[in-house]
C-alpha cells in the first residue's frame, strides 16, 4: 500500500456492517494474510476468508469469519453472521453472548498494538453505551449477543487493525443509508433502524431509505462513530488512487448491497487534518490521581495526553494538562475531564495540524519480527521507529535491556 494513500472516503449508500467495511478494504488491497496474522493475537479460534461476489452488476469482496462448528470438526460461519448486514432477523438471539466487561478483558489481554486495542475498545464502548441507554442498564452490565460472538469481535478488532495496517490518518464518509420496516429481535419486533443503531447514529448525517431491510447495523454505526473523522456533505477535491467494494450478505442488486471505499492521495505539501485540544490546570491532584486520570482518558480513546509542571497563582505548584482528541469527541471527553479531575473549567479548541504519512511494516530482525512505524512524505521515507510493545516483548524474550534491543533493531533498520 502506497504511503501516499492516507485518506479513506466511505460511501455507505447501501448501509454498512463490519464485514462490509473489511471487505471494502481488502478489495482496496489490504492483504488478508496481514489481517489474519494481526488478529491471531486475540486468542480466540477463527479463520478468515475473502471471495469475489456479484451484488447486482458490481463485483465486490465478501469477507467471512469462520468459527468451529458445534461438533468441533469443521469451520463455518456463525448463524447470525449472515444476518448482520441486512437479513430478515438481524438480532435474533442465537446463544453467543459475552458481557461488555468480558470483551474489554479479551481485548486488553490480546497482543494487538496499543492503538488497535484503544480503537476496538472505543467501538465496543459505543455499542455498550447505546445498548445500555436502550435497555436502561449501566454499559458495563450490558450483555452482548450477536456483537459478543466471535465473528463480530473479529469484525470490530479487524476494523481497528485495518486502519493501522493501511496507514490511514483520516477517514471521511458520506451520510449513511438506513432501512425501514420492522425486524424480529431478541426482545420482539422492533423498528428499523434498530434501537441501538438509532442511538449510535445521533449526531450523524443519515439518509432514510425506502428499503425494508436493515442496512446499517449497530456494529457498522459504531465503526462510523469511532473511525470517521468527518462526514462529507459538501464538495471537495482529491486524487483517487483506488476504489474497493465490500459486499453485504444479502444478494440485493438494486441498489447493489455494497459499501464503496475510495482511497485518496494527499496532494498538498503535507497531510493535514483537524484535531480537538483540551487544556486545563490543577494544583490539588496527586501524582497517583493524575496517573489514574491519564489511564481513563487513554481508555476513552484520546489521541494523546501531555502533563507539564507549572507554577500557578499564589506560587502554588501545579500541573498543566493538554489532551488531543478527535473533534467529534470534544464534548464527551470534556465531560469526562470535568467528572474525573478537580478542575473547574476546561479550554477547548479545534486546531489544524500537519503530519507525515504513516504506515506499519513488519520487519524481520536478528531478534525476531518487529512492527515498525514508517513516516514518509510524498513516498520518500523520512523516519522509521520500532513499536514500543514489540521492543519490550523482545527484551523479555532475550533477557536483554530495552535500550540494547533498540540499538540492535535500529542498527538493522539502517
Amino acid at each position: 500500500m502506497s504511503a501516499k494513500g492516507r485518506t479513506l472516503l466511505l460511501d455507505p449508500f447501501s448501509g454498512i456492517a463490519g464485514d462490509m467495511f473489511l471487505g471494502a478494504l481488502i478489495d482496496l488491497g489490504l492483504p488478508l494474510e496481514s489481517l489474519r496474522e494481526g488478529l491471531a493475537g486475540l486468542g480466540v479460534p477463527f479463520r478468515l476468508k475473502a471471495e469475489k461476489v456479484l451484488r447486482g452488476a458490481v463485483l465486490a469482496t465478501k469477507f467471512h469469519v469462520l468459527v468451529r462448528s458445534a461438533e468441533g470438526n469443521d469451520w463455518e460461519e456463525e448463524e447470525h453472521a449472515a444476518l448482520r448486514s441486512d437479513g430478515d432477523h438481524p438480532h435474533a438471539h442465537h446463544g453467543h453472548g459475552r458481557s461488555a466487561a468480558e470483551i474489554d478483558k479479551l481485548i486488553a489481554a490480546s497482543s494487538l498494538s496499543e492503538g488497535v486495542r484503544r480503537r476496538a475498545a472505543r467501538i465496543f464502548g459505543v455499542l455498550a453505551m447505546a445498548e445500555g441507554r436502550v435497555h436502561g442498564v449501566p454499559p458495563a452490565e450490558v450483555h452482548f449477543h450477536e456483537v459478543g460472538a466471535v465473528d463480530s469481535i473479529v469484525d470490530i478488532c479487524g476494523a481497528a487493525l485495518a486502519v493501522e495496517l493501511m496507514g490511514l490518518h483520516r477517514i471521511l464518509a458520506y451520510p449513511v443509508s438506513v432501512g425501514r420496516g420492522m425486524a424480529a429481535m431478541e426482545h420482539g419486533a422492533m423498528p428499523l433502524p434498530a434501537p441501538a443503531t438509532a442511538e449510535i447514529l445521533k449526531g450523524m448525517p443519515v439518509r432514510f431509505s425506502s428499503i425494508d431491510q436493515e442496512l446499517c447495523t449497530p456494529t457498522g454505526a459504531a465503526i462510523l462513530s469511532v473511525l470517521v473523522d468527518e462526514f462529507v456533505t459538501a464538495e471537495f477535491a482529491g486524487r483517487v488512487v483506488g476504489v474497493g467494494y465490500g459486499a453485504g450478505s444479502f444478494p440485493r442488486g438494486n441498489p447493489p448491497n455494497v459499501l464503496r471505499a475510495t482511497l485518496l492521495e494527499q496532494t498538498g505539501d503535507l497531510a493535514g487534518d483537524e484535531v480537538g485540544e483540551l487544556v486545563f490546570q490543577v494544583d490539588d491532584m496527586t501524582g497517583e490521581a493524575l496517573g489514574a486520570m491519564r489511564e481513563k482518558l487513554e481508555g476513552a480513546g484520546v489521541l494523546d495526553v501531555a502533563i507539564q509542571p507549572v507554577q500557578m497563582k499564589k506560587n502554588r505548584p501545579g500541573w498543566r494538562v493538554e489532551v488531543l482528541v478527535s473533534p467529534q469527541d470534544l464534548s464527551d471527553i470534556t465531560r469526562l475531564v470535568l467528572a474525573e479531575t478537580s478542575t473547574l473549567g476546561v479550554r477547548s479548541s479545534v486546531r489544524r495540524r500537519h503530519v507525515l504519512d504513516r504506515s506499519i511494516e513488519v520487519v524481520d530482525t536478528p531478534l525476531g519480527p518487529v512492527r515498525v512505524k514508517v513516516a514518509s512524505h510524498h513516498g520518500e521515507v523520512v523516519k522509521r521507529k520500532p513499536e514500543y510493545e514489540d521492543c519490550l516483548r523482545l527484551a523479555k524474550e532475550h533477557d536483554l535491556g530495552f535500550d540494547e534491543v533498540r540499538r540492535i533493531i535500529d542498527g538493522h533498520l539502517r
